[in-house]
This record gives structure tokens, sequence and C-alpha cells, in this order.
């Protein structure tokens, strides 16, 4: 997958980071490492017992954009970080004006030229490859079903959203469109470039997304999913599903940060050879991309390290839901992949969680 994952894939966010976020805040680790991807999900791990963020990437991209993301979180306050990033429409002037009154390190300002103004209209966010697919995949659903799902999202109880639900929802249409055109092969080439892993579940991929589209519409609050918003509206357009990283209790974690961030280009196996004493490993959805024997070294080395210390281990895993080894079973949290499953707002991942804490 080195191809794949070499440029700018996630601008925004491909994660309900509040899972981990919440973990951190149980546990209290002080080395945290996580990959890196937009930033987002890395930063919304910060607290006060964090002493050391480690982001990993293979793409120097994304680890360049993750630094620049940070030169503007502790120069801006909440407000303009969010309008230079998109989550707030401002014109294209506006945007231009805070950037230029900000006092950029080099390093951002050079990163910056690079996107030769594009930003300035819309905002960083939707810019990455994963996020356009996603928004050139939603007006496809709208117009291939032809339904306004914006009164799901409406819905201010979940009685009434229910009600919206069973009334609007287009189940034969949206199941033709995504056995079709969301088929694994098609995704395999229009996404990822032709070099997904094989997919291990038995399970129809287009039968998976339905259902756990259908469960979420039926189980959670549709405005409070950043993901369903950008699938069935095309953009976020509610503030209930804003990610982590714009959350003002958040954003103020990141601000006060006082430990040192750690950008490491490399694969996380290669980060996790180096490390004997990382307490919390947020490992995205990773597993899913892995070849086997790659995913055995992982294995092998998170078996170490649950063996020698009290760690925690989190992984995602989408369309491929491989097994990390059965030698790792004495330390798999089974009932907490399963909380995480029901309360994971952005749908279409399983867990896999490891811990000897």
């Amino acid at each position: 997958m080195s191809n794949y994952f070499n440029f700018f894939n996630y601008s925004l966010a491909n994660e309900d980071t509040r899972i981990e976020a919440q973990f951190v805040d149980q546990l209290q680790p002080k080395q945290v490492a996580a990959v890196c991807g937009s930033g987002a999900r890395a930063f919304a791990l910060l607290n006060s017992s964090v002493q050391d963020l480690y982001l990993v990437d293979t793409s120097q991209f994304q680890l360049d954009y993750a630094r620049f993301k940070w030169d503007l979180i502790q120069k801006l306050n909440l407000e303009d970080y969010k309008k230079i990033m998109g989550y707030t429409v401002v014109t294209a002037e506006h945007r231009k004006q805070i950037l230029n009154a900000t006092h950029l390190t080099e390093e951002s300002q050079i990163f910056i030229q690079q996107f030769k103004n594009q930003h300035l209209e819309n905002g960083f966010i939707y810019l990455g490859r994963w996020e356009r697919f996603i928004l050139g995949l939603s007006r496809l659903i709208r117009w291939a079903s032809g339904t306004n799902f914006s009164p799901l999202f409406e819905s201010r109880s979940e009685m009434e959203q229910k009600a919206v639900f069973q009334n609007i929802w287009p189940r034969k249409r949206l199941q033709f469109f995504i056995s079709t055109l969301a088929h694994p092969r098609v995704l395999n080439i229009f996404l990822y470039k032709g070099q997904m892993v094989q997919q291990l579940n038995t399970k129809p991929f287009h039968q998976d997304l339905m259902d756990r589209f259908e469960n979420f519409f039926e189980t959670q609050t549709a405005r409070q999913s950043f993901f369903m918003q950008l699938l069935f509206l095309g953009k976020i357009t509610h503030a209930d599903g804003l990610p982590i990283e714009v959350q003002p209790e958040y954003f103020e974690k990141m601000k006060k940060f006082k430990g040192t961030l750690h950008f490491k280009h490399m694969t996380l196996n290669d980060f996790l050879k180096t490390q004997n004493n990382i307490d919390f490993v947020s490992g995205s959805d990773i597993v899913s991309y892995l070849q086997e024997s790659q995913l055995y070294e992982l294995g092998q080395l998170m078996l170490r390290h649950l063996s020698e210390h009290r760690c925690f281990y989190l992984f995602r895993s989408f369309k491929r839901h491989p097994a990390l080894g059965t030698f790792l079973n004495p330390f798999k949290k089974s009932d907490l992949e399963k909380k995480c499953e029901i309360q994971d707002a952005s749908v279409v991942y399983q867990f896999h969680i490891y811990s000897s804490l």
C-alpha cells in the first residue's frame, strides 16, 4: 500500500476518534503513539498525562500537514482555526487575511505554497483524496437514490429520526447502487489504485455496509456523525458532528499541551521495533492493508510489548478484518471491541483491542 499512502489522503478525518480519546482519558498514559493521518486522530489523544506523542506515518506529506495544523492550533483561537480549516464558511479573502496575520513558521509557509491557493475557497478539510472520494460518492448516492437525506439529520429525537428513516430510506435503490458502485473491485480501482489487499471477511461488502447504515440510523443520532453527514449530505452542516479536534474541550487540551510531539516518517512496525515503553497505541485501520507477513510481524511486536509492560493497543479494520494471531488472545478485549462498534459514529469499522492493563 506504499504508493496509495504516499501523498495527501486525509485532510479531515476518516474515524470517530472520540473512542480513542475516551480511553486515553481513562487510562492516563504517558507515552502515546498514533498513526498520523490528518493529525486530527493523533492530536485528539493529548491530555495532561501525556508526556510524548509520536505521530507515525509512511506519508511525509501527512506529517507535514499535521505539523502545519499544529502551528495553527498554537497560534489561532478556535473560531479562526475553524475558518482556516473550512469547518466555518467564510470568504476566500477573509481566510487569506487570517493567514496573512498569523506568524506561521517558515516550514508552514513553505508547506502552504503547495496548495496554490486551493485552500482559500473552502479551507483544507475537503482537499484530501479520501474526502474528495467520499464527496463524489455522496453526489452519486443522492442522485441514484433520488432522496433528500436532510430530514434524517434535522431530527431532534431518536423517535423522530426513526420515523423519518422509515419514511424516506430508499432501501432497494440504495442497495442496488452500493452493490454496484461500492463493490470492492470498484473501490480498489478508483480509491486504492489497485493496492487493496484481498478481503478476508465472508459477508458481502455491500450487504455489510447496508446493515451498518441501517443500524446506525435506527440506533444513533445521525447529526453527531461527521462521516454520515459527508456521505449523505455532501458536507458537514451540523456542528453536533464536528470532529473532536474542533470541539472546545479538546482544542483547549491541545493548546495547553506541555509535552513533546515526535513526527516519525516510517511504518508502525518499524516504529514499534525501536520502542520499549509505549503505553498506548492508536493504530487506525492499518491492519486492513498489511500483507500476512507484516501482520505476523506486528503481532509479534505487540506480544513483546504486552508481555513486558502495561500497554494498550487499538486498531480498526475496514472491509478486510484480519486476525493478528491467536497468540495475542490472552490480551484481546472482545467486550470492549463490541462496545466501541456500537458507539462508533464512523459506522464502517470493526475494532481490535489488546491490553495488558
